[in-house]
């Protein structure tokens, strides 16, 4: 695949994630098709760069995202919001970096080397923030603060311009979905 395609699918890859995080903070099911159309551009363009568990991470995201799309399509104009407790929180990250280790030692063996364990840390977090994200709990959001300032000093030391800035955004918007959906969260408790 020649790089001026990679970079295109790159841009586009940028943009309907893009739309894809403005419209999720809304709590609207129709971002998933955008994220949807996300994963589908960025596979080749993270296989391209030596990001196997990118790559693979990306069909994963579709199959969530039809998941999510079909979870959130029932409700009514926007979801309701759940929190978890803090031990519940506490696990999943102590799975996460546990499981990221061993991926992370099974990927430093391929070309990709020591960046397989960064690789690892951030596919197996953003799966684990994918399915909360599509379970709409309001902690999702911390857990892809963390990964997309990860992704982004892995993105821009693999190359990855165009892909480090969305990510730098992702983590902002992220930043800004917690606080939207925390509110959503209190409305709820209060009109309950």
């Amino acid at each position: 695949m020649s790089q001026e395609l990679l970079s295109i699918l790159e841009v586009l890859g940028v943009v309907t994630a893009l739309v894809y995080l403005v419209v999720v903070t809304k709590r609207r099911w129709i971002a998933w098709p955008f994220y949807i159309a996300s994963s589908c551009l960025y596979a080749p363009v993270f296989w391209h760069a030596d990001l196997y568990a990118d790559a693979v991470l990306q069909i994963y995201f579709v199959g969530m995202g039809v998941y999510a799309w079909m979870v959130w399509k029932g409700e009514a104009a926007q979801v309701r919001v759940a929190s978890w407790p803090l031990r519940y929180n506490v696990a999943i990250s102590i799975v996460i970096v546990m499981t990221a280790a061993v991926l992370g030692y099974l990927l430093s063996y391929t070309s990709a080397g020591w960046f397989g364990y960064a690789d690892a840390l951030i596919t197996v977090g953003s799966v684990v923030a994918t399915f909360v994200t599509a379970r709409k709990v309001l902690q999702g959001w911390l857990y892809w603060v963390a990964i997309d300032i990860a992704a982004a000093l892995v993105f821009a030391l693999r190359g990855l311009e165009v892909t480090v800035w969305l990510y730098a955004v992702y983590a902002v918007l992220a930043w800004r979905a917690f606080f939207v959906w925390r509110e959503v969260s209190r409305e709820q408790s209060f009109c309950a």
